[in-house]
C-alpha cells in the first residue's frame, strides 16, 4: 500500500526540480508591482507641455558630416510638413553647430 502524504515534498522528491533564484523573483515582483501601480502623469490645464518637446537635431542623423549643410536643415522642416508631423506636435529643428568636435579651428 502507498501511504499518501499530504505535507510538502521533501528535498529528496524535488532534487530534479528547479527554483528560481530569489534575486529573479523579487524582480519579477518588482516588475510586476510597477505595472500595477503606475499613475498617470498629472499636467495643469494650462496648454503647456502637453507633449515632450518633439523634433529633429542634425547631430543625430549627421554627426557634423559634410552632409549637415542648409539645404539639409530646410530639407528636414519640409518633410516635418509634408508627412504631417508638425501637426501632431513636431516643432522644433535644433542645429548643433558641431562646437565639440575635435578637429575644430581655433
Amino acid at each position: 500500500m502507498v501511504q499518501t502524504s499530504y505535507l510538502s515534498p521533501g528535498p529528496e522528491e524535488c532534487a530534479g526540480q528547479r527554483s528560481l533564484p530569489r534575486k529573479v523573483v523579487a524582480a519579477i515582483a518588482a516588475v510586476g508591482m510597477a505595472v500595477v501601480l503606475q499613475v498617470p502623469a498629472r499636467a495643469r490645464a494650462n496648454g503647456l507641455a502637453r507633449t515632450p518637446p518633439m523634433g529633429f537635431n542634425n547631430w543625430n542623423s549627421t554627426q557634423c558630416r559634410a552632409d549637415f549643410n542648409e539645404t539639409m536643415i530646410k530639407g528636414i522642416a519640409d518633410l516635418f510638413v509634408s508627412r504631417g508631423l508638425r501637426d501632431v506636435g513636431y516643432q522644433y529643428v535644433n542645429i548643433d553647430d558641431c562646437w565639440a568636435l575635435p578637429g575644430r579651428p581655433r
